[in-house]
């Protein structure tokens, strides 16, 4: 009996790899963490008036930006990691 075959694996008994299953979750977290990090940062902007609150929202927004860019990324490992085990 293959690996294939054995019964009881799961998917890794129908020869799918659960390998690229990591870095598409991986890249969920960090676009719900930019959208966290997004949404106090355009809350932070609710106060016009105080010049430090306006640097700090600039800074949580350009970090929000940098988190989907991150999962972006991960993202596409991802989708080339599945196609390569094809």
């Amino acid at each position: 009996m293959t690996r294939s075959e054995a019964p009881g694996e799961g998917g890794a008994a129908r020869g799918v790899s659960r390998g690229w299953r990591w870095p598409a979750a991986f890249a969920g977290v960090l676009a719900l963490a930019g959208a966290v990090v997004w949404g106090l940062g355009e809350w932070s902007l609710r106060d016009e008036e105080v010049v430090g609150a306006n640097i700090g929202a600039g800074l949580l927004l350009l970090l929000s930006w940098a988190l989907f860019g991150l999962a972006a990324l991960t993202a596409l490992v991802a989708v080339v990691v599945r196609l390569s085990q094809r």
